[in-house]
């Protein structure tokens, strides 16, 4: 009985002494690796170069550290958007599958030959921690002390890609920039085309070609601004009148009479239009709209009647010759009474005169209605 009880004594002793033991091996190996990492986290916080193994270990855990340089210092580079323990999966998938590193290794020589930069520039980058194409985007003109690259050649090469790299960079930017801030306009299908009195230009959408002419469709249009003085005609005024073609004449004069010179001819003539306007073919409809629309300005009524005319009669240069023919036969007080008019004869028949001139059918008009020379006048 008692060399039983020393046995199981002496079993229990042993036991507890290897158990001890264990735990003892257990806490130095914890301590020293504790104190491993200390040191190691205390060279990167100095600045102080890392060992091969320690460089290594850090690329495979996807932790960059770039170090050896005391103008820049030291940092420490983590990819953009990751974790600590998204860090440390990554390593556990790099020591297990060895592909995965050398995919990585790939993504930098790919970079490199992208840009035109020899493998030793690779080798650097990798060295230094850039091993993914996320590191590469973040790597900027300043980083390039940080590498241990060989010769002063490649740092410049590598500086000159870098600032090509940003200047692309800024132009995108600029573009998104204008490009946002034109469409953040509200309201206008084409924003980019306004006029200098930022009123929507005469830009009709995309017409349907037919044949070999022009069909303009007027669907989405805006109020179309006018040249003549304080008038603007709308979609409805503008579709139901008849086009107007515009050419242009050697002495300077368009082919049309302009919105000017029929402003100077309604300034001079009287309140008695009406009777113009029926030699003139005006109908009487568009007459009696007229007065409707502007009840209390003559002259204004007188524009708008030359201009109808000239716009559905497409009023040239030959056709001018009759406006002026009835007009000095009114003169004369064959058609007209000019017995209530407020301007003088006399100023009437010099305006016609001037207008004659300018578009040099004076000479003719005037064997015609046997009139005098303006000094005359």
């Amino acid at each position: 009985m008692a060399n039983n009880s020393i046995n199981a004594l002496t079993l229990v002793v042993s036991w507890i002494l290897s158990t001890v033991t264990t735990l003892i091996i257990l806490a130095i190996i914890y301590s020293v690796r504790r104190c491993r990492r200390a040191a190691k986290k205390k060279r990167r916080l100095s600045g102080q170069p890392l060992t091969r193994i320690e460089s290594m270990k850090s690329e495979r855990s996807g932790v960059t550290s770039i170090s050896n340089n005391n103008d820049f210092g030291s940092s420490i580079h983590k990819p953009q958007g990751q974790t600590s323990r998204q860090i440390s999966m990554e390593s556990d998938v790099s020591r297990m599958d060895p592909a995965h590193s050398r995919r990585r290794r790939d993504d930098v020589l790919k970079w490199c030959n992208m840009h035109n930069l020899p493998e030793k520039v690779a080798d650097c980058l990798r060295d230094a921690g850039f091993v993914t194409y996320e590191m590469l985007d973040t790597l900027r003109v300043e980083d390039i002390g940080n590498l241990n690259l060989p010769s002063t050649g490649l740092q410049c090469l590598l500086r000159k890609t870098l600032e090509q790299i940003q200047q692309k960079q800024i132009q995108k930017e600029r573009i998104n920039s204008s490009s946002s801030n034109t469409s953040s306009q509200p309201n206008l299908r084409y924003p980019n085309r306004l006029d200098s009195s930022s009123s929507v230009m005469n830009v009709p959408p995309a017409g349907v070609r037919k044949g070999g002419g022009r069909k303009r469709s007027m669907e989405g249009m805006q109020v179309i601004m006018d040249n003549s003085p304080s008038h603007s005609t709308t979609q409805k005024s503008r579709r139901n009148s008849k086009p107007v073609r515009r050419t242009s004449d050697p002495h300077g004069f368009k082919g049309m009479l302009s919105d000017q010179g029929l402003h100077e001819i309604s300034t001079e003539l009287g309140r008695e239009w009406l009777h113009l306007a029926s030699l003139l073919k005006v109908k009487s409809s568009k007459q009696e709209q007229i007065r409707m629309d502007h009840p209390n300005n003559t002259q204004l009524q007188i524009f708008e009647m030359l201009k109808h005319w000239r716009n559905t009669s497409n009023g040239r240069k030959e056709q001018l010759k009759g406006l002026l023919h009835h007009s000095l036969n009114m003169l004369d007080g064959k058609c007209l009474d000019y017995s209530h008019s407020p301007i003088p004869v006399h100023k009437i028949r010099a305006k016609w005169y001037q207008c004659a001139v300018a578009h040099k059918e004076w000479s003719s008009i005037r064997d015609k209605n046997q009139l005098k020379s303006s000094q005359n006048l």
